[in-house]
C-alpha cells in the first residue's frame, strides 16, 4: 500500500471494525466483502496486487460497508448509493503524494463514475497494470499496440500527463484543482444527451426570457430535440452527487458554443467557469465564438468574451454576437 496511504486507511479499518484478510489471488475478483453470521464486517484482498491496486480495491470493499450499513442491506450492491460512497472515501487519495502522476488524471475520470470493477474501465486498467511486480498473462482484449491496424485514426488515449501539466501551468491550477475539476465535470455519451436537452430546456425558459418570443421558443426546441443536430456537438456536463447540473455544447472543434446552460439554483458558484475550463483542457481552441443570451453576457465577459457585434435576431431568438481570442 502506498505509505501515505497507510494511516488513513487504518482508521477506516478501525472506525468500521473491519476484519481484513489477506489472501491468495483469486481469478475472479480481487476483493470481497461479507458480514458473517456473527455480526463481524470481512473484506478479503488478495496479496497479489500491486500497492495501487490494493489501495482502490479495499476502499471499494470499505464502501460497501459502509453503503450497506448507511442505507440498508436492500440496495444493489454497485447502484447509485455505493457508487456515491465510493466516490467520497476516494477522492482523499486521490493525490500525487499518493498515486504517481500518471495515473491521477486517469482516477480522477474514473471515480466521476466509478464502475464495478477497474478492470472494466480499459485506460485505468491498463495503467495500473504497469505497477505489476510479476509478469502476468493476464491481457486485456483493449490493449492494442500503437501503430497498429487496429489503432490507426484518432488517438482516443486518455488524459495525457503533459497536457494535464501544461492545462495546470495555463490556467494556474494546481493538481488538486484539476482532480476536482475532473471529477465534476465530463464529456457526456450520447445515451446523456437526453438529460442535457431537458436541462437546457429548463434553463432557457427559467432565464432566456427575454430573447425570445413564440417563434423563438419553437426554433430552440427544434435545435435541441433534432438529433442530427445535437450529435454534431460536443457536450459537456457538470455533475454534483451524479446529478447532472450543467451543460456546455461546442461544434468546430471546440470554436463555437452551441449550447451552456447551469441550472438556476448552481448559477454563481464558478460551475460554469469550470465546464469551460475543462471544454478548453478536452478540445483548447485559439478563438470562440458565441451567440450570447443578455442573461449571460455578464458571464461571458468574465471568461475574457468581447462584443463583436450589437443584438441581433433570427428566427424570434435574440442574442448577442461574442468572441474570445485566447491568446489576446
Amino acid at each position: 500500500m502506498p505509505e501515505h496511504a497507510v494511516k488513513p486507511v487504518f482508521e477506516l479499518i478501525v472506525v468500521n471494525q473491519v476484519h481484513l484478510k489477506i489472501v491468495n489471488e483469486r481469478v475472479t475478483r480481487h476483493g470481497d466483502y461479507r458480514k458473517g453470521p456473527s455480526g463481524k464486517h470481512e473484506i478479503t484482498v488478495n496479496a497479489s496486487l500491486n500497492k495501487y491496486r490494493f489501495l482502490i480495491t479495499l476502499i471499494h470493499e470499505i464502501a460497501h460497508l459502509v453503503a450497506f450499513e448507511k442505507y440498508g442491506r436492500n440496495i444493489k450492491p454497485h447502484g447509485d448509493e455505493w457508487k456515491l460512497t465510493f466516490q467520497r472515501m476516494m477522492v482523499p487519495f486521490i493525490r500525487p503524494e499518493i498515486f504517481p502522476n500518471q495515473l491521477l488524471p486517469l482516477l480522477a475520470k474514473h471515480f466521476r463514475n466509478p464502475k464495478a470493477s477497474s478492470d472494466t474501465d480499459a485506460k485505468l486498467a491498463i495503467a495500473l497494470k504497469q505497477f505489476d511486480q510479476k509478469e502476468t498473462d493476464k491481457n486485456y482484449i483493449f490493449e492494442i499496440p500503437m501503430g497498429s491496424p487496429a489503432n490507426s485514426g484518432n488517438n482516443n488515449s486518455g488524459y495525457s500527463l503533459n497536457v494535464v501539466l501544461s492545462w495546470a501551468k495555463n490556467m494556474n491550477k494546481t493538481i488538486s484543482d484539476i482532480i476536482n475539476n475532473l471529477l465534476k465535470n465530463g464529456k457526456l455519451d450520447k445515451a446523456e444527451f437526453q438529460q442535457a436537452t431537458t436541462l437546457a430546456l429548463e434553463v432557457y425558459l427559467q432565464c432566456g426570457q427575454d430573447d425570445f418570443e413564440d417563434e423563438g421558443l419553437e426554433s430552440f426546441k427544434s435545435f435541441i430535440f433534432n438529433d442530427k443536430l445535437m450529435n454534431e456537438l460536443c457536450i459537456y456536463g457538470a455533475f454534483e452527487e451524479n446529478k447532472l447540473i450543467g451543460i456546455m455544447g461546442t461544434k468546430n472543434e471546440g470554436k463555437h458554443i452551441s449550447l451552456f446552460f447551469i441550472k438556476k439554483e448552481f448559477h454563481r458558484k464558478g460551475i460554469g467557469k469550470q465546464l469551460f475550463d475543462y471544454s478548453q483542457y478536452d478540445c483548447p481552441a485559439n478563438e470562440i465564438t458565441v451567440n450570447s443570451s443578455t442573461y449571460a453576457i455578464r458571464f461571458y465577459e468574465s471568461l475574457g468574451f468581447e462584443k463583436t457585434n450589437d443584438r441581433q435576431q433570427t428566427n424570434g431568438i435574440s442574442y448577442t454576437p461574442m468572441k474570445l481570442i485566447s491568446n489576446k
